[in-house]
């Protein structure tokens, strides 16, 4: 069964107020004893400590006024901890598995990641620690040539396989339809109804009817416009109207309108081959990540990992939607 990925992925929107509060917490829970000697999970032989968890968190939360976002609820801020510490655990665990495998990164490479990374300023009393920006950059790189071996050599999907996604999810995946539009207001239903009819049996073109019956400049002029943002009203009167007919009556805000139809934009050709491009794209994205989980999966297997929950400095949650 696949794994659900990090909730921390999911609900990093909340981080940014916790961060003070995280930090002050990491500081003093133990106001003797030097983080840097203090295991809070074993990786292999590897320890990892207090310390190295805690320049996890500077690094992946937002430092922020206390004072600017509300505070989450205990349970909430607790859960928040736990997901980081399980995403931390998982990072130093592929990181284990990058290094066992040699995988090299240069200075250039360091170098073009950090002028791609957001900048990081000092306060004025703390200058920038460029040793941990390199250190962090390394092992950053290492861990995305390692999913990068582990996507390489995937087949792409098949033709059959593309289709038979397509009509199992058409409905999702189908592109929005749209469309491109005239409109006339008139006076009335009576005055709309007569001027249908003219178009219709072609005493009038709407063009004309347009010249003729506008109420300010440039009103009847052919706009595109989403079905979805249409009224039900609208959408019923146009359902079944093909390129230059012209709809009954239909009443919006209060005023009454006449619409042509110039032209609809997904012909079903078109409409199909959008379908196979989304659905070629989403199986490629859950081949990936099944690639992924997967890999992650057998290096667990083959690692021992032992967490010290005792020396956390909040209260762990377990992931219920693992």
């Amino acid at each position: 069964m696949r794994r659900t990925r990090s909730w921390f992925g999911r609900r990093r929107a909340l981080l940014p107020a916790l961060a003070p509060v995280l930090l002050a917490l990491i500081g003093c829970a133990q106001p003797v004893t030097d983080p840097e000697r203090i295991p809070v999970a074993y990786v292999g032989d590897e320890a990892l400590t207090l310390s190295q968890l805690q320049d996890y968190f500077d690094s992946n939360l937002l430092r922020t006024d206390p004072g600017e976002l509300a505070e989450p609820a205990p349970g909430e801020m607790a859960e928040v901890w736990s997901r980081l510490f399980d995403a931390f655990v998982e990072e130093r665990l592929l990181l284990a598995e990058a290094e066992r495998r040699e995988l090299p990164v240069d200075e250039r490479e360091i170098e073009l990641y950090l002028q791609h990374a957001p900048a990081e300023e000092g306060d004025g009393a703390e200058p920038v620690d460029l040793s941990r920006l390199v250190g962090e950059a390394r092992r950053r790189l290492m861990i995305q040539k390692l999913q990068e071996d582990a996507l390489r050599e995937l087949p792409s999907p098949g033709e059959d396989e593309v289709r038979s996604y397509v009509v199992e999810h058409r409905h999702r995946l189908v592109p929005e339809r749209s469309l491109e539009l005239r409109s006339l207001m008139l006076d009335s239903v009576e005055s709309a109804r007569k001027v249908q009819q003219d178009i219709r049996k072609r005493r009038l073109t709407f063009a004309e009817a347009v010249v003729r019956y506008e109420k300010s400049p440039g009103q009847g002029l052919p706009m595109q416009v989403n079905w979805n943002g249409l009224s039900e009203e609208v959408r019923a009167a146009l359902e079944d109207l093909r390129a230059g007919q012209v709809s009954d009556p239909v009443e919006v805000n209060g005023n009454v309108y006449i619409f042509q139809v110039v032209s609809w934009f997904e012909k079903r050709e078109q409409a199909n081959e959008e379908l196979i491009r989304r659905a070629r794209l989403e199986l490629e994205r859950e081949r990936r990540r099944d690639a992924y989980d997967a890999m992650v999966d057998d290096i667990r297997d083959r690692t021992e990992i032992r967490l010290k929950l005792r020396n956390l400095p909040f209260s762990y949650v377990r992931d219920s939607t693992g």
